[in-house]
Order: C-alpha cells, then sequence, then structure tokens
C-alpha cells in the first residue's frame, strides 16, 4: 500500500468497453492515481462473478470504489474472504433493478454482514440512502449522500429541432408512468414525445398526439429534451431510483420541469424553484402545470433560469467528483464523513419555498 501522497484507488466500473486504464486525477491539492477496471455490460449475475474474479491484489491499492449494487456486493464478499482490509467505497447505488433480498432472515442477515464490510455508501439522493439502509441495515456512518455529477449534454444531432408541433416530453428507461403520460396528451393540444428502452410497456392504444423513440442515443434524447415546452418525470412510486441525469440534463439546457412530489428527486427539483411539482398518478395537476408554464412564460424563464444555476453549483461532474474525492481521502485517513454538506443543506433550505397555487 502507498501513502497517502497519491493514493492508489481501484476504480471498478460496468458501463463501456471492457478494459483498463490508468490516470492521475488531481482535486484541489489532493492527488490520486486512478485504476479504472471496466467489467462491460451484462446481467446483474454476470457482472457479480466479473467483479467477483477481477485479477487484481486489492491489498496492492488504498482503497477500492465500485458503482453498482451487484458487484459491491461481490467486492465486499472477496474483501471479507480473504480478510483484506483495503477500505472500498460505493458510489450511486441504483436500486431500481433486482435486490439481494431473499425474504429469510438467515440469509438476508448474512447478505446484510456482506455489505457491511463496505466502509462508505455514497447515494445520489437522500431517499435512496434511506431506502438502501432499511434493506441491508448499515450502520448510519457509512452513509452519504452527494448529487449526481453530469456536464452540459452536447446536443450534435440535433433531431427534435424541427419537429413540427410544439411538444412535452417524458425521458427516461426506468420508473416512468407512461400510461399517466398518454392519459394527460390525450387532452394537451401539443405533442407527447416519449423517450425509453426497448423493453418499456406502452398502452395497446397511444393517443395520436403522443410519439414513441425507443433507445436514443444520448445526443438524441438531449435534443428532445432541449427543445421541449416541458420536461416531465413522472415516476410510479417513490420508492426507487428516479433517473437524476434527466433531471439534470433539463436544467442544464433550461428546459422547464414538471415532476413527481417524491422524495427521490426533491434534492434536485425543488418545487416553484426550478420546477412544478405534481402529487404521482395526479393528471389533472399536471394539466395544470403544462398549463401555467405555457401560459405564464416570465415563470417558466424563471423555473429554467435556476435550473441552470444551481445545476452549475452543485451537479457539475467535477463538483460532484470533488465532494466523492474528498470523501475518500477522509476514509483513507480514519476520519468522518458527513451525511449531508451543510452547506447545500442550507442553500436548499433558503430556496424551498411554499409556492402559491396554480
Amino acid at each position: 500500500m502507498s501513502d497517502l501522497v497519491r493514493p492508489r484507488i481501484l476504480n471498478i466500473l460496468v458501463d463501456g468497453r471492457p478494459g483498463t486504464r490508468t490516470r492521475a486525477l488531481q482535486i484541489g491539492n489532493l492527488e490520486f492515481e486512478v485504476v479504472d477496471v471496466i467489467l462491460g455490460s451484462g446481467s446483474a449475475w454476470l457482472l457479480l462473478l466479473k467483479a467477483l474474479f477481477i485479477p487484481r491484489r486489492f491489498g496492492q491499492f488504498d482503497a477500492v470504489m465500485t458503482s453498482e449494487y451487484f458487484s459491491s456486493f461481490a467486492i465486499n464478499f472477496r474483501l471479507l474472504a480473504t480478510l483484506c482490509p483495503t477500505p472500498h467505497i460505493t458510489v450511486g447505488l441504483n436500486q431500481s433493478r433486482q435486490l439481494l433480498k431473499s425474504g429469510h432472515a438467515a440469509i438476508d442477515g448474512a447478505i446484510n454482514r456482506i455489505f457491511g464490510r463496505g466502509d462508505l455508501y455514497i447515494m445520489h439522493s437522500r431517499k435512496e440512502l434511506d431506502l438502501f439502509n432499511r434493506i441491508h441495515h448499515l450502520n448510519l456512518e457509512k452513509l452519504m449522500f452527494s448529487h449526481w455529477g453530469f456536464d452540459h449534454p452536447g446536443v450534435g444531432s440535433d433531431t427534435f429541432r424541427t419537429w413540427p408541433r410544439p411538444y412535452v416530453c417524458l425521458v427516461g428507461r426506468n420508473n416512468r408512468d407512461v400510461d399517466l403520460f398518454c392519459q394527460v396528451c390525450r387532452q394537451l393540444d401539443c405533442d407527447g414525445v416519449i423517450v425509453c428502452s426497448s423493453h418499456q410497456k406502452m398502452p395497446q392504444e397511444l393517443p395520436g398526439n403522443v410519439h414513441v423513440f425507443r433507445d436514443l442515443d444520448m445526443e438524441r434524447a438531449m435534443s428532445c429534451i432541449k427543445h421541449a415546452l416541458a420536461n416531465l418525470i413522472l415516476v410510479k412510486d417513490g420508492e426507487r431510483g428516479a433517473g437524476h441525469i434527466t433531471a439534470v440534463a433539463a436544467m442544464l439546457l433550461e428546459t422547464p420541469q414538471i415532476a413527481s412530489t417524491v422524495e427521490v428527486l426533491s434534492d434536485y427539483l425543488i418545487d416553484g424553484y426550478n420546477c412544478l411539482a405534481v402529487p404521482i398518478g395526479d393528471a389533472d395537476a399536471i394539466r395544470d402545470a403544462i398549463a401555467a408554464i405555457l401560459s405564464a412564460p416570465d415563470m417558466s424563464a424563471e423555473l429554467a433560469s435556476n435550473g441552470r444555476e444551481y445545476a452549475g453549483r452543485w451537479l457539475s461532474h467535477q463538483a460532484a467528483t470533488e465532494r466523492v474525492f474528498a470523501a475518500v481521502h477522509k476514509i483513507l485517513c480514519g476520519e468522518s464523513v458527513q451525511a449531508v454538506d451543510p452547506e447545500w443543506l442550507r442553500y436548499f433550505s433558503s430556496v424551498s419555498k411554499p409556492r402559491p397555487n396554480l
């Protein structure tokens, strides 16, 4: 293990072409050597096996980082099985897929002990901290909230710039209420555009003004958000992740947003400040919010402007990376990590004010 002048971090990723790369990372006056091991895509169990048998000796690193639920479990298991003391930090567990939970007390207790080997879990909303802890019962000192980081998306292929009619959009792969969106659009004098995965189920009869695009690349999805009257984030429930990247992208593109009132989104989308919040499943409230955005251009512009300011200050890739690696450094130094950044919490409280009824 190296000293803390330039800690070596093994960073296990799941997206991208499988392979390995080494890079230097400078965060303020801290410098890290990061070895990225990219597992590639695959089923949950395949990712678990890939992570479990990574041909690296974890003891040669100052810390191991993971960013996916099953690979996090695998690394914890391997660290326990080999009695390796290297700290393990997991960032951004998306809990919308299958969970390691059997319903049997003894098995779930063993699973929870394995997750308990992790030194720090960094989630992208305070609600997700609560959800993860309710499932796996971790020491609260091992939990930290840090916003998702995302830089201004390029829109090179501006597909939707010439869309023939005004439209609202619903973009996302997980936990999106497509049926509600279609119900809302039936009574709108504009189009509705859905961008989703190839596996997303649709109503048997789509309204004539609703158009579906499956598996669009990032540029085209961003073009859809950029030119929409409003970006709608309508979720089925508040007990899963909600795709924060869509919310942050719309802020950076200065598109007004309407979002379900759920805690997994409330750290990003603040009612009356950078979005209009609506109750889950309330089609009338959604239509009222759309009408408010169309009839009050000054309010719409303010929501968009506030979103851009909020994203620029708290949600950039640089800001997110600095928060995460400052926490990693504290773990390596044996220091405690604050669950929530007090500076952000003060800012959040200052802009979270009740808005007048629409």
